[in-house]
């Protein structure tokens, strides 16, 4: 299997391709600052990448990375590892969901976390660390935290929803039918128990009045 790490921090793709290494047997591990300029352009080949972003760069500029690994490892398994703070731990999520991602962890998960993950992508699925999802349901400290179950697919569907889109609009954006759509809507009101979008919101905790494109 074919590994790319790409980030800013020597010590951390260090980090991340020891843990890989030990996890993954025979893993073809590639260590990169950034992306080489000689392939612009093209498609390069890897299993899964494992971009390292951080909360100390903004948000443009990760997003910027995200799209840039998203376009450059277009047949590829994309795995965000983020450098986050204790206090806002999940403050550009929502962003990187927005732009599409495979897996997503953070440098306060446990080890067990980010194998998780890899063993998620490595077997075709997504992932998105058990924190993560707590925080983009609104469940986090709730009794019921457990009582609302989205897919990565789900929530990107909801987010695109709160985000004014319309189902005919997700459809053409996903290359999607809108009837695909409209079933997936149907089924992220049935799991959270809300009756239309506005209440979806609350659920979610979804602040309109912030933007990050």
């Amino acid at each position: 299997m074919k590994i790319d790490i790409i980030g800013k921090a020597a010590l951390e793709r260090w980090g991340l391709a020891k843990i890989v290494s030990e996890k993954i047997e025979n893993a073809e591990i590639t260590s990169l600052s950034e992306f080489h300029h000689e392939t612009l352009g093209e498609t390069l080949p890897a299993d899964i990448v494992i971009l390292c972003l951080s909360q100390l760069d903004t948000i443009h500029e990760n997003l910027a990375q995200l799209r840039a690994a998203s376009n450059r490892y277009s047949k590829s398994r994309i795995l965000v590892w983020e450098n986050v703070s204790s206090k806002h731990p999940f403050l550009n999520l929502r962003a990187y969901l927005s732009k599409g991602f495979d897996g997503y962890v953070t440098s306060l998960d446990f080890l067990e976390v980010f194998e998780q993950c890899l063993n998620r992508l490595s077997s075709g699925k997504t992932y998105i660390c058990p924190d993560g999802v707590d925080w983009l349901l609104g469940l986090a400290g709730r009794a019921d935290r457990e009582a609302v179950e989205l897919t990565r697919n789900e929530l990107d569907i909801a987010f695109r929803l709160l985000e004014g889109l319309s189902i005919s609009q997700i459809a053409r954006d996903s290359n999607r039918k809108a009837s695909t759509i409209s079933t997936i809507k149907k089924n992220i009101l049935r799991k959270t128990n809300t009756k239309n979008v506005m209440m979806l919101g609350k659920v979610l905790n979804f602040d309109q009045k912030r933007s990050y494109a």
